[in-house]
C-alpha cells in the first residue's frame, strides 16, 4: 500500500505524537533524530528501519537518502503505508481524541477488518441529554449506576491541532441511602464501564455495608 492510497483514503487528518517502543516512549520527532544520526555516522547508503509494536500493531519509520543526498522518511502502520500526519494520529495513545478514533476506524475500514460505519461523532461539551440509568441488584441490595459527563480538554502535544474540548461518558453509583462513588479519578472517570461499577460494588459488599458513611 502506498501513501496515497491510505492516506487520500483518510483524507488530510491532523494527529497526535508517536509513543512507544521497545526501550520505552519516544516521539516521532526523537525517532527521526536518531535515525538520521545513526545514518550520518555509518557514512554510507543503506536504509535504517525503527520499529515498534503499538498494541498488536508493528509501525515502521525509515530512512535512506534519495538521489540528491536528502534524507526520506518512511511511515507504516501495519501492512499500510502512510503519511507522517496520518502515522502520528493512528499512533496517538490518547484514544479518546475524535481525530484518532476517526482515522483509526477509516484504517480498520482500509484492510477489512471492520465493515463501514457512520463516523464517529463526540458529544459537544455542554449539550444536556438525560443520563441513563442502570439498576444492579447485589444479595438483597439494589444500586443504581448513573450516566455521567466530564468535560475534558485534549492538548495536542506536537499542536497538529487546536485543544479540543469533548465530552467523557463515566459512572456515578447511588445506594438506598443516596451517592456511593463515582465521579473523576485522576485523569479518567472513576468508573468508565458498568463492569468496573459492579467489580467495585462485589468488592465492596465484603468489607462495608455500602452506606455513604461507609465509603
Amino acid at each position: 500500500m502506498t501513501d496515497r492510497s491510505f492516506s487520500a483514503f483518510c483524507g488530510a487528518e491532523h494527529g497526535g505524537f508517536f509513543m512507544g517502543n521497545r526501550k520505552g516512549a519516544a516521539m516521532l520527532d526523537e525517532v527521526e533524530k536518531q535515525l538520521l544520526q545513526q545514518f550520518e555516522e555509518q557514512g554510507r547508503r543503506t536504509v535504517l528501519v525503527h520499529e515498534a509494536v503499538l498494541g498488536d500493531v508493528l509501525t515502521r519509520v525509515s530512512m535512506q537518502r534519495n538521489r540528491h543526498g536528502e534524507p526520506v522518511f518512511r511511515y507504516w502502520f501495519g501492512e499500510s503505508r502512510v503519511d507522517r500526519r496520518t502515522f502520528q494520529t493512528l499512533t496517538c495513545t490518547e484514544t479518546r481524541c475524535p481525530q484518532h478514533q476517526s482515522v483509526m476506524q477509516k484504517w480498520l475500514v482500509h484492510i477489512g477488518m471492520i465493515k463501514p460505519i457512520r463516523p464517529i461523532r463526540s458529544e459537544p461539551f455542554g449539550q444536556c441529554s438525560l443520563a441513563a440509568e442502570e439498576h444492579i441488584q447485589l444479595g438483597h441490595q439494589v444500586f443504581t449506576a448513573r450516566e455521567a459527563r466530564f468535560p475534558v480538554s485534549l492538548t495536542c502535544k506536537h499542536m497538529a491541532h487546536a485543544p479540543l474540548r469533548i465530552s467523557v461518558k463515566g459512572w456515578d453509583v447511588f445506594g438506598e441511602e443516596g451517592y456511593l462513588a463515582g465521579g473523576w479519578a485522576k485523569d479518567a472517570p472513576m468508573f468508565e464501564t458498568l463492569e468496573q461499577v459492579k467489580a467495585w460494588l462485589q468488592a465492596q459488599s465484603s468489607i462495608s455495608t455500602l452506606t455513604p458513611s461507609a465509603i
